[in-house]
């Protein structure tokens, strides 16, 4: 709803029917303009799995709904945040201390002794969403082929590692920068993390990881392929 309107239904593609259904350009403006002002302090997905078959009907007997949660971050990053009208603080909040705040909930932050429900994503990486590598069944969506600029990297639950986006191949990355000259002065850069159990066996062979292994944790850099200690 912030990214589409009506008009779509003019291609009769029974992946833009929806409930609540897409309206007019002026109200997604609406929308956006609620969520800058903080009248609206949520941005949820509606994630609504349907079939191939159930979707290829007539759009009147088509059923309501499509797949959000795999497209979220990276649509509401080029809608809010590169387009300028959520800072990303802002657009992070919509999606953790905003829902946690209404539903009363301890949850939606980083501060210690809360659960480590957290992602690591990269706002600048560009690709087509391509709805045949989705994780759900289905694949009902209206974005199959749109350029996103935005991935997701990595997701922790209560601070277990459950996905590894697959432009993160971190043994590969840990051993090539264990070998650069530059590390010891580039442990120190990086400002988003990941982390893999893995990498404490790989990173031991740097004299400059066992001294602080012990006592922290290795943190690498997806992007730029940075490590460092926190």
């Amino acid at each position: 709803h912030i990214a589409l309107t009506d008009e779509c239904m003019k291609s009769f593609d029974s992946n833009y029917k929806m409930n609540p259904p897409l309206r007019s350009e002026k109200d997604r403006l609406a929308i956006i303009e609620g969520l800058k002002d903080g009248t609206i302090s949520v941005i949820a997905s509606d994630h609504a799995p349907h079939t191939e078959t159930e979707k290829l009907v007539e759009l009147d007997n088509a059923p309501f709904g499509i797949v959000g949660l795999e497209t979220e971050l990276a649509i509401c990053l080029d809608e809010l945040y590169h387009k300028k009208n959520l800072t990303l603080s802002e657009l992070i909040s919509k999606w953790t201390i905003g829902p946690a705040a209404i539903l009363g909930l301890n949850a939606g932050t980083l501060k210690i002794g809360s659960a480590a429900d957290v992602i690591i994503f990269n706002t600048d990486e560009e690709y087509l969403i391509d709805s045949s590598t989705f994780f759900s069944k289905s694949k009902n969506t209206p974005f199959n082929g749109r350029k996103a600029r935005g991935r997701n990297l990595a997701t922790f639950v209560k601070g277990k590692i459950i996905y590894i986006g697959k432009s993160t191949d971190i043994k590969n990355r840990v051993k090539i920068h264990l070998k650069s000259s530059a590390f010891a002065k580039e442990i120190y850069k990086a400002d988003y993390i990941e982390t893999q159990n893995e990498v404490g066996a790989l990173i031991k062979e740097s004299e400059l990881i066992k001294k602080y292994q012990p006592r922290y944790n290795i943190l690498l850099r997806d992007d730029k392929q940075y490590f460092y200690v926190v």
